[in-house]
């Protein structure tokens, strides 16, 4: 690392702002990746994240100061906070916080609003904050060529299993740099960000976090539920005795025995959880399915509304981080419809593909959506089927499935969102799905 960075702003990464009070961090934690000799750094994935930073929200339409010119600093023009100023600084603010939260050992994702929706993060508590308060000021040359920003921010940590806030507090933070430049702004989000983290009240939290994180990781053995159900399916009990460790087999389906996509819409459910719900499929008739990690996090059961509308309990079997998938079970008061399973083989370019589930809301259960595959893609080590079927909230967890032969081939995870983007979705492929998983065919 170059003794000179601290010196010279243009020489630090894109979209982290040159900020004083910051840098000696921002240095030492680049240092600690570059020595460990399994950092990040050299490309080995990271463990799965405790929080997820969702950003930094400005006062839209607020003026929160002036540019000044001149030896009198007259105030020329007024800065006023626009919709694309807090759809940037949302999104800047996530960037200039990771060295932040590293510096602290926290295990915290900071997505880009494009390639990791929040929705589909895995991590149990939400990181965000507003601005209550804010100035910022510029001044052209005569009048002193520097901008400052001074923000207070109210911060909220939300457990995203309770969907409640568990804590909340504020901060003030302040920056002044040379020129006329946004980056002050930076500066003071990075400062207040620190500040509160460093509060008595947010170390407590965090310490009783990571320790209540080690805890339900001994306690839970790869996923497997705790506690059976009360009242268990007789379902249940062909795979519930099994240790998690176990390969599981799956019974064979014949060959174009769901190739008609009206046969396939029954096995597909709702997964009601607090505060939300996503979407999971049947694969086998004892009621194994699949789903997103992220929808099931923190469950051992949950409601399950199968297409005929009928709430069913549920539980959850096993959990793979790394590719954000769940295998559960449901319990079916008789034999339960399947999604039969493609696989790789069965994924082309331009092929149809339905993308089924409930999305946005619960009247929407088991909405079709149709489109095309755009490709294969491996992404963080995972390798992914894109589509321009739709995908939306609440579509976590369905299956992507062959018009060909109404197999699924995937199972509906993210998609890209941002201005001027359509139709970039992402499913887990299959394959790979039942492998984490521990599951055969």
């Amino acid at each position: 690392m170059r003794a000179d960075l601290a010196a010279d702003p243009s020489t630090l990464p894109a979209g982290v702002p040159y900020c004083p009070a910051t840098i000696a961090r921002i240095l030492a934690i680049a240092a600690a990746l570059v020595a460990l000799p399994n950092g990040v750094l050299q490309g080995q994935t990271p463990p799965a994240p405790d929080y997820i930073f969702v950003g930094v929200v400005l006062p839209v339409g607020q003026r929160v100061g002036a540019r000044k010119e001149g030896v009198l600093k007259v105030a020329r023009s007024p800065y006023i906070i626009t919709s694309s100023d807090v759809e940037a600084w949302t999104s800047n603010s996530r960037d200039l916080a990771l060295p932040i939260f590293q510096f602290r050992a926290m295990k915290v994702e900071t997505p880009s609003a494009v390639f990791a929706p929040v929705q589909n993060s895995v991590a149990r508590y939400a990181i965000g904050g507003r601005v209550s308060a804010m100035e910022f000021n510029t001044y052209g040359n005569l009048a002193g060529n520097r901008s400052n920003a001074t923000l207070t921010i109210q911060w909220d940590i939300l457990d995203r299993t309770s969907n409640q806030v568990v804590l909340r507090g504020e901060s003030e933070g302040s920056d002044q740099e040379s020129g006329v430049t946004s980056a002050a702004i930076g500066g003071a989000i990075a400062q207040a960000l620190g500040v509160w983290l460093d509060s008595d009240s947010c170390k407590a939290f965090r310490e009783n976090a990571a320790k209540s994180s080690l805890t339900s990781a001994s306690a839970t053995s790869a996923g497997a539920p705790s506690a059976p159900l009360e009242s268990p399916s007789p379902h249940y009990a062909e795979y519930g005795a099994h240790d998690s460790s176990e390969v599981l087999r799956l019974p064979v389906t014949p060959a174009g025995a769901h190739a008609v996509i009206g046969d396939v819409m029954p096995a597909v459910f709702s997964i009601r959880i607090p505060g939300g719900h996503g979407s999971g499929f049947i694969i086998a008739r004892t009621g194994l399915a699949l789903t997103n990690l992220h929808v099931v996090r923190g469950l051992t059961e949950f409601d399950a509304v199968l297409g005929d509308r009928r709430i069913v309990r549920g539980r959850v079997l096993r959990l793979s981080d790394r590719d954000d998938v769940a295998l559960v079970q449901v319990a079916c008061d008789s034999v339960c419809p399947i999604v039969a399973l493609g696989s790789a083989a069965d994924v082309q370019p331009g092929m149809d593909v339905f993308a089924i589930g409930t999305p946005i809301s619960m009247e929407l259960q088991q909405t079709l959506t149709k489109g095309v595959v755009s490709g294969t893609r491996r992404l963080g080590g995972v390798v992914y089927v894109q589509t321009d079927a739709a995908i939306n909230p609440g579509n976590s967890g369905g299956p992507l499935v062959s018009a060909v032969s109404g197999r699924a081939v995937g199972i509906s995870t993210w998609k890209v969102v941002g201005a001027g983007v359509e139709g970039i979705n992402f499913a887990v492929l299959i394959d790979d799905a039942l492998t984490n998983l521990g599951v055969t065919r």
